[in-house]
């Protein structure tokens, strides 16, 4: 699993042709072995990436086939578990061996939340005014924004619909004359000075995509090309605003407290975990995750509120920028749906810094809903949130809904 802000453990599995008995494998492991048709007998490793040595003795045990498996568990990004990624290493079969054939493709990369592979252009939808309860133009709808200080464009990470419809809304506050700041969750902070380059035209999607290794932290890191170029075609610029994954990951496993010094320094000075309405619905979120003990479920807590705090502070940071700049912003955020969702953990951490400013929160259909693979399915269990259970939150979710019609 390549990145996303997810704990991940390698499991490095033998696929086998030999008569001996399999060993005890977690049925998301065991639907990994299911898709290359092959029988799990060895788990060799649990470490964040695959010791060379455990892979080169997997290597030499019987059977064609050596599947690398990713496991991923969660790490407070909520819903955003992907599938493993399976990587086939082949070896000469003796005469009249049976040969496992795997899959023509690895498992696809399509996220916990994803949308259908087919998806429904941007103007087939319609805008909702959920404040009002009635329809707005897209017109109205970019005024009403243009004359916002941050926009929250909330989105499941892995749905091309979701990046069409931020994509046409840039446009349409770029035709109005605004220079938006794009604020995006996707890169980690420590990518700002390549990013900087890339905001002057010194460096192209590609090379600045190459030159900080983003695939490794972002695996569809090519889905936001469109809105990164089409925010700098008009003056604008791009702020990164991610917190280092591996410190997040540290935090969902043990806590705030478990950060060293060095650590602790790549996070905002300010943390705040106050907020039990946040908190109660998050855990109804995470309780998704089928490999999740109860007990983990603050730490999960803890890691998102990190998150959402350097994020409300890159925002923090962008509305300075959006203000001095020759053309005003706004500020628009692209982020993950539950971190802006009811205003609850980057809007209230933005205002906790910046005081009361004009905002709007947009939310993106799914249209037919998720869409999971078998190793997906191993990994999750059914949790039922029901319309009472958000209601409780006692908040609107968002201001605008842009919804396709279902067949």
């Amino acid at each position: 699993q390549e990145g996303r802000g997810v704990v991940s453990r390698s499991l490095v599995a033998q696929a086998a042709q030999t008569p001996q008995a399999p060993a005890p494998t977690t049925s998301a492991t065991q639907a990994v072995a299911d898709q290359v048709g092959g029988e799990v007998v060895a788990v060799l490793g649990q470490r964040r990436r695959p010791r060379p040595d455990r892979v080169q003795r997997a290597a030499q045990l019987p059977g064609d086939v050596v599947p690398v498996v990713e496991r991923a568990v969660p790490a407070g990004h909520v819903g955003h578990v992907d599938p493993p990624a399976v990587q086939v290493v082949r070896r000469p079969q003796p005469p009249g061996h049976h040969r496992v054939v795997p899959p023509e493709q690895p498992v696809p990369h399509s996220g916990f939340l994803t949308g259908n592979e087919v998806a429904p252009a941007a103007e087939q939808g319609t805008w909702l005014d959920l404040i009002s309860g009635e329809e707005i133009s897209p017109a109205d709808l970019v005024d009403d924004l243009a004359s916002c200080a941050v926009v929250y464009l909330a989105e499941t990470h892995t749905i091309d619909l979701h990046h069409s419809v931020h994509g046409k809304i840039i446009s349409g506050l770029c035709e109005k004359g605004a220079a938006p700041v794009l604020v995006m969750e996707q890169l980690e902070r420590e990518k700002q000075g390549a990013l900087d380059e890339y905001n002057k035209g010194s460096l192209s999607f590609e090379e600045f995509s190459l030159k900080t290794a983003w695939k490794e932290t972002w695996s569809n890191f090519q889905d936001y090309k469109d809105i990164m170029e089409r925010t700098r075609a008009c003056g604008g610029m791009v702020l990164a605003a991610n917190a280092p994954s591996e410190v997040i990951s540290r935090v969902s496993r043990s806590g705030l407290v478990s950060l060293d010094s060095q650590e602790r320094a790549a996070l905002p000075e300010t943390i705040d975990f106050n907020s039990p309405a946040y908190e109660k619905l998050l855990e109804k979120i995470f309780m998704v995750h089928a490999f999740m003990k109860p007990e983990r479920k603050r730490f999960m807590f803890e890691a998102q509120v990190c998150r959402d705090e350097a994020i409300a502070e890159t925002v923090y940071k962008g509305l300075g920028r959006a203000r001095s700049a020759e053309k005003a912003g706004p500020v628009l955020v692209i982020t993950g749906e539950y971190h802006v969702k009811f205003g609850l953990g980057v809007p209230a951490r933005v205002e906790r810094r910046a005081g009361p400013v004009r905002s709007r929160i947009i939310l993106v259909t799914r249209y037919d809903g998720p869409v999971l693979g078998r190793a997906e399915k191993a990994m999750s269990r059914p949790v039922t949130i029901t319309h009472d259970d958000l209601k409780s939150v006692g908040l609107s979710p968002a201001d605008y809904l842009y919804f396709i019609k279902t067949k």
